[in-house]
């Protein structure tokens, strides 16, 4: 066993016992004769020697006392002696203590941080997937739920879409979305102290009200697959000779929407026929026993017929409209020009 581990052990019995043996040497000291009171006799005895030789009638040639000679040898600086040094185990050049500390236990904090690395991009058409994975420095806490925040554009207001399970949940499909629109997410962690960790317990940890929310950076902008897809098929345009022969003539076009359908999983198509500039593009319509809704949330704005280059060393014909989302933004189309996957569509 260690030596200085057992002293440490016994540090209390080794004091007692240097007290007990402390005590028997007074007592020892105590049953002699003081040294003080042999010193005071022998003075006594020299006061006496220095009386008589006073008193006598002749005195004699002084004789020094046997102790002066060696008080001038003391006295001499050529006669002292080297002072022996003591053993190292004495310990005489300083106090030496034993003892042993112990640190108390480090003091722990609950820790919540937001979601890290919130994605936003489109997933299945008329659909934005929103994506996160846990904060990795959470520490003493359980994440309860996630709520997911969008904004419409760069300038709208943050609202909750919905909230999915914190234990497992790192995604959510938001479907309530519009084509043709730009949206901003981001992910709210909502946590509270962990009650059966032994540390939590042991110390009686607590969150802070300001640590059991945590919102991610904002991730965007993210727009769902268009949805929806306005052309012509033909346009009437009004002319002043028109109108001199008929003062009632408008400008209309029969107009062909293109809707994806979620329930067949493609798109569907409607024509909508005499549509004046501005009214609006599209309605429900029945379809195979069931409604379908062709709305388009856009209103003909112009209608023209243009001349375009070929190529060939011929022009053609363009059935153009213009037309107004709700939004305020503005589109143009014609009666050729279509993206590749409605070319099979009729």
């Amino acid at each position: 066993m260690d030596f200085k581990e057992l002293a440490l052990g016994h540090f209390e019995k080794a004091v007692l016992a240097l007290g007990v043996v402390w005590l028997g040497f007074a007592a020892v000291s105590m049953a002699g004769t003081p040294a003080e009171l042999a010193s005071a006799d022998k003075l006594n005895g020299y006061v006496d020697e220095i009386s008589t030789y006073m008193d006598a009638d002749a005195p004699g040639a002084a004789t020094a006392p046997g102790w002066l000679s060696g008080l001038r040898g003391r006295l001499d600086p050529t006669g002292v002696g080297a002072a022996k040094p003591y053993p190292g185990w004495v310990l005489h050049k300083r106090p030496t203590y034993l003892y042993s500390t112990k640190a108390p236990p480090p003091k722990h904090t609950a820790r919540h941080e937001a979601p890290d690395g919130v994605t936003a991009a489109a997933g299945a058409r008329g659909q934005i997937d929103v994506t996160w994975q846990p904060a990795s420095g959470n520490e003493y806490v359980l994440v309860t739920r996630y709520e997911i925040e969008r904004r419409v554009g760069t300038d709208g207001e943050w609202t909750s879409v919905g909230e999915v399970d914190g234990n497992s949940a790192r995604s959510y499909a938001d479907t309530e979305i519009a084509s043709r629109t730009e949206y901003y997410y981001r992910v709210i962690s909502h946590a509270e102290i962990d009650q059966d960790n032994p540390v939590v317990r042991d110390e009686d940890m607590e969150l802070a009200a300001a640590e059991a929310t945590k919102t991610s950076d904002e991730a965007g902008p993210a727009m769902t697959a268009r949805d929806v897809f306005i052309f012509p098929t033909q346009v009437t345009e009004v002319t002043m000779d028109d109108l001199v022969k008929d003062p009632n003539a408008k400008e209309q076009a029969h107009i062909k929407v293109y809707k994806w359908d979620p329930t067949e999983e493609k798109f569907v198509t409607a024509t909508f026929y005499g549509v004046q500039i501005g009214q609006a593009i599209g309605e429900v319509k029945k379809r195979r026993g069931r409604e379908i809704d062709f709305r388009t949330g856009a209103v003909l704005v112009d209608v023209e017929v243009r001349k375009r280059d070929t190529g060939k060393g011929y022009s053609e014909s363009l059935y153009v409209i213009k037309f107004r989302f709700e939004d305020g933004s503005e589109e143009e189309a014609n009666h050729k020009d279509k993206p590749a996957e409605l070319e099979d569509i009729r």
